[in-house]
């Protein structure tokens, strides 16, 4: 009988010790928790446009005939209207904008670009709050010259820049170059630029 129960005490401590090595090995298992990755979302800019800008254009008036060519710079105002169609970060689209003002050469104020129609499409990019585009077009100003006026056009590309202040208000920047010709007898070339400041709204 006492043989017996020594043979019951042992077996007991084996199992014992058994049982506590398997739960060291196999005990109950770490979790491990994953930070979630910060993703910026980049915001909407799908749909309709409008807006306002101020512009500096400048440039040189190139004549084919016997006529003095005229350093061209001024300040013009404008308005813009556009439709984006936003495709993950991917945002195109085209936009028609329209400005007036004066761009002549110093002391020759009755020799000067009065008005531009710009015509782009815009290809660009959505970084955060961000659109980064290029833009290329056709455009079209008149040029007044001591009263007779010209119409010269010809293709524009540029860069700019929208920012979301809001949900639908931005501010922007954008550079164009324009390559104008006059149309009707080509007496005169004009590589007109611009850099512009300017604000509007998405719909």
């Amino acid at each position: 009988m006492v043989k017996i129960m020594k043979t019951l005490v042992l077996v007991t401590f084996v199992i014992g010790l058994g049982s506590a090595s398997i739960a060291g090995e196999y005990g109950s298992p770490e979790i491990s928790v994953i930070s979630p990755v910060a993703v910026t979302a980049t915001s909407n800019w799908d749909g309709f446009y409008v807006g306002g800008s101020i512009s500096q254009l400048f440039g040189v008036q190139t004549n084919s005939v016997a006529l003095p060519e005229y350093d061209l710079n001024g300040p013009f105002v404008g308005g813009f209207a556009g439709y984006n169609v936003h495709n993950g970060g991917l945002i195109y689209g085209a936009e028609a904008a329209y400005s007036l003002g004066s761009a002549h050469e110093d002391g020759t104020p009755d020799y000067q670009f009065t008005d531009v129609l710009d015509v782009k499409a815009r290809l660009g990019f959505g970084f955060g709050d961000a659109l980064v585009y290029g833009v290329a077009g056709w455009s079209s100003a008149n040029w007044d010259d001591s009263g007779v006026d010209y119409t010269a056009s010809g293709f524009n590309a540029g860069v700019g820049v929208d920012y979301l202040i809001s949900d639908s208000f931005f501010v922007g920047a954008e550079y164009l170059f324009r390559d104008l010709k006059e149309d009707v007898s080509a007496q005169f070339e004009a590589p007109l630029q611009s850099v512009q400041v300017r604000a509007g709204f998405n719909f």
